[in-house]
């Protein structure tokens, strides 16, 4: 939220600032309505490195968590936080008939909120068989290459790293209808729901999972593509 002290200093900031350089286009147009000169706003999206963040990669994921194969994997990877609203996907999945729930939903990362949201976990049979928290994770690649989707619940984001990399891994994506995202997310590459909602987003995690893994996979080149050309 912009405080009393934000609105005070803001216009002192913006008249010493030469150039201001957002990475999503929901920002620029909030630094308008703050007063900024559109003039000293330049946007530059985020860039993915497509070599490294590639399909191809090998990951062992799988064969190290003992997953089949065949098995539907969704994922989240960030901090766990509030803007996140990790909570919002456990209680999505908790809501969903067994038969729509991916086999396996993977966390990684850490942050102030894991202890809750493992317990969260903890509380439900299901749940804490078939979500696993795989803490802090040097190699991103891995663990993109070893879920069929990612989960983005966030009700605060710009344009989020971990959602353009698992895209240009060619993995298909869910995210909240927030901001530059339902821009990135088209119909083609993922699903969106809305923010702070469990029942939309457990419908948006049920429509990725009945689709079956060539739809997937057609998805997942789609954002991919958008990627390398955006």
């Amino acid at each position: 939220p912009v405080t009393y002290l934000h609105r005070v200093i803001r216009p002192v900031v913006d008249s010493l600032t030469t150039k201001i350089l957002p990475n999503a286009q929901s920002t620029v147009e909030w630094l308008v309505s703050m007063g900024v000169p559109l003039q000293k706003i330049s946007l530059i999206p985020n860039a993915i490195d497509t070599d490294y963040f590639n399909p191809l990669h090998v990951s062992h994921l799988r064969q190290r968590l003992e997953i089949s194969p065949t098995a539907v994997v969704g994922g989240f990877l960030g901090r766990f936080r509030s803007e996140k609203r990790v909570d919002v996907i456990v209680s999505a999945l908790q809501s969903m008939p067994i038969h729509l729930r991916p086999d396996y939903f993977l966390f990684a990362g850490d942050g102030p909120l894991l202890a809750t949201i493992q317990q969260m976990v903890n509380n439900d049979t299901w749940l804490r068989e078939r979500c696993i928290f795989l803490g802090l994770i040097q190699e991103v690649r891995d663990f993109f290459g070893g879920i069929d989707f990612l989960v983005l619940s966030s009700i605060l984001e710009a344009t989020p790293n971990a959602l353009l990399e698992a895209m240009a891994m060619a993995k298909p994506v869910i995210a909240t209808c927030i901001y530059d995202l339902p821009q990135i997310v088209q119909p083609d590459v993922g699903f969106l729901a809305q923010p702070s909602d469990a029942q939309s987003l457990a419908e948006a995690i049920s429509q990725m999972v009945s689709l079956d893994s060539t739809a997937r996979l057609c998805m997942g080149r789609n954002a991919r593509r958008q990627v390398e050309t955006r």
